[in-house]
């Protein structure tokens, strides 16, 4: 089955490669690392190396927490961390700088993945999520290295996807030395796509763990001293087609209570900017780009409605300008995005329905009256309106996400602690 899967790669990937070309008009880093998603990355030294695989830049974040206590148990240890995406890369030399070395993840064909294998020289190799390559991973195991899948996640929607192709998939989730999964829903789905019972494991999730980029809060501080304190601030984070127009709208509502509202609008994908650019001043309101605004120069004065941040890798920080917080692709049938980077910046969540790719995490926000939910820009604007004229609910708000926080975090600690049980990754 692995052959047919092989193939299928070989006759896609021309279409990979014209898809890159494509895509790189908005992102050229996506084609210059081409011969790296060959396998072509520079050779490393034969020393003891963790590779460690996370997508993109969500992944990078629960990596990073990860990646700080790995080395603060094992100084000496080299790290080698891979991303899919530019924004994962960038998101890793913000986040890490010099503490890894990072490259661009090989496409899953035989010869890039031990291309690859070769120059790397990984002792063992930590994926992050639901990445199952089946290249990858039958070659760390004709090679002799181990290989983890942590944070391990499997939603019922990708496991029927992998249910499709149950010999395929058994046999690239036997070739993992362990699964450590985030919470019990994900290890028995697991389990029963065929990954060894003895293999599985439960051990929380990293998100809980993450921390906040270390300039985030001074630098936030600082814009809203520039803003004013008093001046009402929130942010439409990730969002995605669909959800841009009723934000909008309820903005544009809400600034007819409270005139000098600020939108910080930042869309999943900056190169829709245009477009919404277009929307802002279709709905009348005057509209300012990132890219057009420097804040140690100039101020955003009461009558600069929205912000539209055209840029990636800035909502760390963006986060902790805000008030409140909209998290993106809830709005429209997405899934959502992670609802704690907010909570770990102590600022109200609010949220669209959709939320089955965080579904975990929602609930248990939900359980702690941590979230507040809304389905249209009508019930948008009227919790805004309500929150931004209760200061003490808000601050319950966000002491009950720090709450949920606080309970569930040492992911990381445990990670750890389960890898060191593996004598043969060390």
């Amino acid at each position: 089955m692995r052959g047919i899967y092989t193939l299928v790669w070989y006759l896609l990937l021309p279409f990979l490669l014209l898809r890159l070309l494509w895509r790189s008009r908005h992102e050229e880093a996506l084609l210059q690392n081409l011969a790296q998603r060959l396998g072509y990355i520079p050779q490393q030294s034969p020393i003891p190396r963790y590779w460690i695989h996370a997508v993109s830049v969500g992944e990078v974040i629960a990596a990073s927490t990860l990646i700080q206590c790995l080395q603060a148990h094992r100084p000496s240890l080299s790290l080698l961390l891979s991303t899919t995406t530019p924004s994962g890369a960038k998101e890793a030399r913000r986040r890490l700088g010099t503490q890894v070395t990072h490259v661009y993840f090989p496409f899953d064909l035989p010869h890039a993945v031990r291309r690859f294998l070769v120059r790397a020289k990984p002792s063992a190799l930590i994926v992050l999520e639901t990445e199952l390559w089946p290249n990858l991973l039958a070659q760390c195991h004709a090679q002799s290295i181990p290989a983890f899948l942590v944070n391990a996640r499997l939603s019922p929607r990708s496991a029927k996807g992998y249910a499709r192709v149950p010999s395929l998939t058994r046999q690239t989730l036997r070739h993992l030395n362990g699964i450590a999964a985030r919470d019990r829903h994900d290890a028995q789905r697991f389990i029963a796509l065929g990954a060894a019972p003895e293999r599985v494991c439960v051990l929380g999730n990293l998100k809980f763990d993450q921390t906040a980029p270390a300039d985030a809060v001074p630098k936030a501080h600082r814009l809203r001293a520039q803003w004013g304190a008093t001046r009402p601030v929130w942010l439409g984070a990730s969002t995605h087609p669909g959800e841009d127009r009723p934000l909008l709208e309820a903005h544009q509502a809400l600034r007819h209570h409270l005139p000098e509202a600020l939108l910080l609008l930042a869309p999943r994908h900056p190169h829709r900017a245009k477009h919404i650019e277009t929307l802002c001043r279709e709905h009348a309101m005057k509209v300012v780009l990132r890219t057009h605004w420097d804040p140690t120069q100039a101020p955003l004065p009461p009558e600069v409605a929205v912000l539209l941040i055209d840029t990636l890798g800035e909502l760390g920080w963006l986060y902790g300008c805000a008030d409140v917080a909209f998290v993106g692709g809830s709005l429209v049938r997405h899934g959502g995005h992670n609802p704690l980077e907010p909570a770990h910046l102590g600022i109200p969540i609010l949220s669209g329905p959709h939320v089955f790719n965080f579904k975990e995490i929602y609930q248990l926000l939900e359980q702690a009256d941590a979230v507040r939910w809304l389905d249209s820009s009508t019930a948008l604007t009227a919790v805004l309106l309500e929150l931004f004229q209760d200061s003490a609910q808000r601050e319950a708000l966000a002491q009950a996400a720090s709450g949920v926080l606080d309970a569930h975090r040492g992911s990381a600690q445990r990670i750890v602690e389960w890898l060191q049980t593996h004598r043969q990754a060390t």
